[in-house]
């Protein structure tokens, strides 16, 4: 009986090992399809670049002067700082306006939540400008934020042939230490993922800044009315319901710092993962009946992304653990422990150690600065920011989770 039940795990191992080795190939083809590239155009939009901040005092100087220093009309380009809710004794409007930028002040209990700041500030738009087109298209950044000098030519070159919405190039080099390259290289994963998406003409999942969105896409929206967690995940939801596709601008390309604590990673997986579950209960079964629509690669990815994998993960990897556990104390012998350990090193690291190494193999020319060895070091380590990430799922089911602020500051190179 024994060697029945080990003979069944050998067979179940062997059939996850190749399922893995075989998408692993897939994917790395895949991967390797050229992505889209654009003219070069003499044309030059004008774009409203809108920054939520608050209490970013200590970088909200560094990206305005990015933005400034871009080589672009500088005619064409409108600043705003969304100031939400600062402390009284922050700089950050003050700062701004110093650089000659505009400031949308709001001082509001009730919002709390990026999406809600959003809310309040297109509908201040259209109430200044009598509508969205004053601007052929809004771009957002985040304050922790730098911009390549050629990041809006790119950018813009991608509009032209595609006027809807464009996802720039979200480059990391913050590879200094174990917990920033965890997030480092799930960012690069997600670029790489966004490559892919765009060679396959489905809509990438839309994460965080570097998002230019057209007047017209926002005239549809009626302003912008997406205020949960992850107000990002919510517009690809949106662009997905109203048939709209998204492109992905490879040479448009912008760096941003990532947490330097493990507390921070996870609280900021916290909030992502908690922001999923609301899109989720509120979107999925909707994005399941878009799988037989014109968008039905985009709306099955996307399904399959806001489903709570993390969740289950930890639950069943309980699960098989307690019941492996009395198993072992049922029958007298470890082999169903050890058999529970040996499959969820296979499901839960060896995928981790995949996407890792292929992220530094198809990312190389966009991650400087690491070593080899720090290279072998990362992707070793890398499991434990998915486990992080599955955690955080989990708990956010238990928990009220409100946003809270991630301290910036760090050097970046650009």
């Amino acid at each position: 009986m024994k060697l029945i039940i080990l003979e069944n795990w050998m067979i179940a191992l062997i059939i996850i090992a190749v399922v893995l080795v075989l998408a692993f190939i897939v994917f790395l083809g895949l991967c390797f399809t050229k992505y889209e590239r654009y003219p070069v155009s003499e044309v030059y939009k004008k774009y409203c670049f809108y920054i939520p901040a608050r209490n970013e005092a200590s970088v909200i100087a560094r990206i305005i002067k990015s933005i400034q220093a871009l080589d672009y009309p500088q005619d064409k380009i409108t600043i705003y700082v969304l100031a939400n809710n600062c402390h009284p004794d922050d700089d950050t409007a003050k700062i701004a306006r110093s650089l000659g930028v505009e400031v949308f002040e709001l001082q509001d209990s009730n919002v709390n939540r990026v999406g809600q700041v959003l809310e309040r500030f297109f509908t201040f738009i259209k109430e200044k400008y009598g509508g969205y087109d004053a601007f052929d298209g809004y771009l957002r950044l985040d304050a922790d934020n730098t911009l390549d000098p050629n990041y809006l030519k790119r950018l813009n070159d991608a509009f032209i042939k595609h006027p809807t919405v464009v996802v720039s190039y979200r480059a990391c080099t913050t590879f200094n230490g174990a917990r920033t390259s965890l997030s480092s290289i799930l960012v690069a994963a997600a670029m790489m993922a966004f490559r892919l998406f765009s060679s396959l003409r489905f809509n990438p999942m839309i994460t965080g800044p570097g998002i230019l969105i057209s007047s017209e896409v926002i005239t549809k929206m009626d302003g912008w009315h997406l205020t949960t967690l992850s107000e990002d995940m919510e517009l690809s939801v949106f662009l997905v319901k109203a048939k709209i596709r998204s492109h992905f601008a490879h040479e448009a390309i912008f760096y941003d710092e990532q947490v330097g604590t493990f507390k921070l990673l996870f609280r900021q997986r916290l909030r992502w993962t908690k922001g999923t579950n609301q899109c989720f209960h509120k979107y999925w079964f909707l994005m399941i009946k878009r799988i037989f629509s014109k968008m039905g690669f985009s709306a099955l990815f996307l399904a399959i992304g806001l489903f709570p994998m993390g969740f289950i993960a930890i639950l069943s990897t309980l699960g098989f653990g307690i019941y492996a556990t009395v198993m072992t104390v049922i029958s007298g012998t470890y082999d169903p422990l050890i058999s529970f350990m040996i499959i969820t090193l296979i499901l839960n690291i060896v995928p981790g150690w995949l996407v890792a190494s292929l992220t530094f193999f198809v990312e190389r020319k966009r991650i400087k600065d690491v070593k080899w060895y720090q290279k072998i070091y990362y992707i070793l380590i890398f499991p434990v920011s998915l486990f992080l990430y599955s955690l955080a799922d989990f708990v956010g089911h238990f928990i009220k989770v409100k946003w809270k602020a991630i301290p910036h500051g760090e050097k970046i190179k650009s």
